[in-house]
């Protein structure tokens, strides 16, 4: 009895079985609600080790059809749950599915289905120009955008934010998984105009600066832009700006005046004589002044911010960049003078230092300028200034007198002995210092500054610049004796 029933019960499963596979079948666009996949009504199946199959569809770009990608063979146990993760896959978001138990004869299939992802692509071209071809594209879908420039207004590129992408105005590119926004950078068309530069010559007329000539562009229909050029002494003249003209003939000139200046002339001198020239002078024209001395006298010099610039009776040069104020000096002519120095002699007269003797200038009738020179041990004697007589023979004599100063004597040993000769000497003369010593006694020695200059009796020296203070130091006088 008992084997009269086992047929029965496995016809009962292998029913049970298609009962359940016939469940599992869906179409290429069934779905449920998510990626992990939804668990179906339960159906008993014996637990055995088996295997079970994950198709992967992706979208197609030009029909709404799926073409298979990839398969798995994963191994699962009979009577449980698939538990099949979707893919990731670039550009592809895939669609919900569902989960199935596993059946034991491995013919258990999960497919998923993979959308391509949408992207939009934007275009800025502001006012400039007209655009075609910004939407919405699949993943992996051929893209093109036409930029068609508005008057006055050519292409000059496509960026993508700040990165230059293409300078064609006709762009083609495959879409990829993120928006984009593409910006049309233009260019405004410009025309060439002329600027002439014209200086103003001396007689009034212009010359064209041909080397300064100045080619610009600019918008159509626009102002030009010209500017005056820096010209030393030049100042330009008020000009009108012109409108571009799209064919290329603008001509803007512009025109420069010689600045004007005053020259104006002081005499610092007028009882010795006069000057004329004065007046208001163009940039870069010649300016002559005259001056006219009196008798027994002459220029003495065109000033210029008291710097002498000639001394000659015309004075000329070239109008500069401002006002010149001149002032010229008249003076009595220069004549020689004799400058004589004189040395003290030790015996009270004087000597004529004769390679010092000097001839000076100056103008007649008025006082000389001599001065003392500089002697070691001489000081010089008031001078008496002369007026400058013309003749050139006016001789001025300078005389110096020996410096004195004071030679004092230190004792070291005054109980050993005496010194003489201390007193005030004239520069150059000669000193003699005595030394006495005691009975039983000698000279040690004479010393300056700590330092021995004699161990005789007397010290002589000759006096110099300067006081002398000398010390002298007795000591005892050895004598022989017998034993």
């Amino acid at each position: 009895m008992k084997y009269k029933k086992l047929p029965l019960l496995i016809l009962l499963i292998l029913s049970l079985f298609v009962v359940a596979s016939c469940g599992n079948k869906k179409s290429n666009n069934d779905s449920s609600t998510n990626n992990v996949g939804d668990t179906p009504k339960d159906v008993d199946v014996p637990e055995v080790a088996t295997t079970f199959t994950v198709l992967h569809y992706t979208e197609n770009l030009n029909d709404n059809d799926y073409t298979i990608d990839s398969s798995e063979e994963i191994p699962g146990t009979s009577n449980h749950y698939t538990e099949v993760v979707a893919k990731t896959i670039t550009g592809f978001n895939a669609k919900p599915f569902e989960q199935k138990k596993i059946m034991p004869d491995g013919e258990t299939v999960i497919k998923i289905y993979y959308e391509r992802v949408r992207h939009t692509v934007s275009i800025n071209a502001g006012n400039f120009g007209t655009y075609t071809g910004n939407g919405t594209y699949k993943y992996g879908q051929s893209v093109t955008v036409t930029l068609t420039a508005k008057s006055g207004y050519s292409f000059e590129a496509w960026y993508k934010e700040n990165d230059f992408i293409s300078n064609e105005s006709t762009y083609s590119f495959t879409m990829g998984d993120e928006d984009i926004t593409l910006s049309a950078r233009f260019l405004v068309k410009s025309y060439n105009y002329v600027v002439n530069h014209y200086k103003e010559n001396l007689d009034g007329t212009y010359t064209h600066m041909s080397g300064d000539t100045q080619i610009f562009s600019g918008e159509a229909f626009t102002q030009t832009t010209a500017q005056a050029r820096s010209y030393t002494g030049f100042t330009a003249r008020q000009f009108s700006q012109k409108e571009i003209d799209p064919n290329g003939n603008t001509v803007v000139d512009i025109y420069y005046d010689r600045v004007k200046h005053t020259v104006s002339l002081s005499n610092s001198t007028p009882s010795m004589g006069s000057a004329t020239g004065a007046g208001i002078f163009k940039y870069g024209e010649l300016v002559t002044l005259s001056a006219s001395p009196k008798t027994g006298c002459e220029v003495e010099g065109w000033y210029v911010c008291d710097t002498s610039m000639d001394t000659s009776n015309t004075y000329s040069f070239t109008m500069g960049v401002s006002d010149v104020s001149v002032n010229v000096k008249f003076q009595h002519k220069i004549v020689n003078y004799t400058v004589e120095h004189y040395q003290e002699n030790l015996n009270g007269g004087y000597t004529l230092v004769t390679g010092d003797t000097e001839t000076l200038t100056g103008e007649a009738y008025t006082e000389t300028k001599a001065k003392a020179k500089s002697y070691t041990g001489f000081s010089a004697k008031t001078i008496s200034q002369e007026e400058i007589n013309p003749d050139g023979e006016t001789v001025i004599k300078i005389y110096y007198d020996r410096n004195e100063h004071a030679v004092s004597i230190s004792n070291l040993n005054p109980t050993m002995g005496s010194a003489t000769g201390a007193g005030i000497f004239k520069y150059g003369e000669t000193v003699t210092l005595t030394a006495i010593p005691g009975s039983n006694y000698k000279v040690d020695g004479w010393f300056i500054n700590g330092s021995s200059v004699s161990t005789d009796t007397t010290y002589t020296f000759t006096m110099g610049n300067e006081d002398v203070s000398v010390e002298v130091e007795f000591g005892y006088q050895f004598v022989n004796y017998t034993v």
